[in-house]
């Protein structure tokens, strides 16, 4: 693979993982015993951003659109993003069991869905919010959204208006990237421009 990695998503069920780089229309595969990349990978009309896999589908996003494909590589559907998307390509998605699509560019989340298309669920106002580094959901579907700026991490919760779930206080400091970990019920929070690892539970 040639150019920097921009994402990396795992193949559930399989010891391999998908992965974009930051100016390739291809999505590439990984052997995760091998660290090799497979010979096989997918391509797309578009420069891909953000990728995300599920057990039988992958989700990716470039800067005017989504695509959903299979894990062979077939296009299954392809849906616009909004104009407020288009301004900047779609940095991170995730793509839900029931196919529900999460996705944000630096500024705004949003979600897609058959019965409620493009929806604006959060947008960056404050101007000391440099933008959205990241974006997580755990098992409840509460949405966390990394911002660097600001060093905290908020909730949208589907059942209550946002919240702070993690600030300076609790040792945020430049944050790079957040991740859930489903088997014990915490967050990994990549700290510091990237130099410190910090674990957090969620209550």
């Amino acid at each position: 693979m040639k150019g920097l990695i921009n994402r990396v998503s795992i193949l559930p069920g399989k010891d391999a993982a998908i992965v974009s780089l930051s100016i390739s229309k291809k999505i590439y595969i990984v052997n995760l015993s091998t660290m090799y990349k497979q010979k096989k990978f997918i391509s797309l009309p578009d420069v891909i951003g953000g990728i995300h896999a599920t057990t039988d589908k992958i989700l990716a996003g470039s800067t005017l659109r989504l695509y959903l494909l299979n894990h062979n590589g077939q296009i299954l559907s392809t849906f616009e993003a909004t104009n407020a998307t288009k301004l900047s390509a779609i940095r991170y998605v995730r793509l839900f069991e029931n196919d529900t699509i999460l996705y944000s560019d630096s500024k705004a989340v949003y979600s897609y869905s058959s019965d409620q298309q493009n929806q604006c669920l959060y947008q960056c106002t404050d101007k000391l919010a440099s933008g959205i580094e990241d974006i997580e959901t755990d098992e409840e579907g509460n949405v966390y959204i990394l911002l660097p700026g600001t060093s905290e991490v908020i909730i949208l919760s589907s059942d209550g208006p946002k919240q702070t779930f993690l600030r300076e206080k609790d040792g945020l400091s430049h944050p790079k990237a957040i991740c859930f970990n489903k088997t014990h019920n915490t967050f990994l929070v990549v700290n510091n421009f990237g130099l410190q690892l910090l674990i957090f539970k969620n209550n």
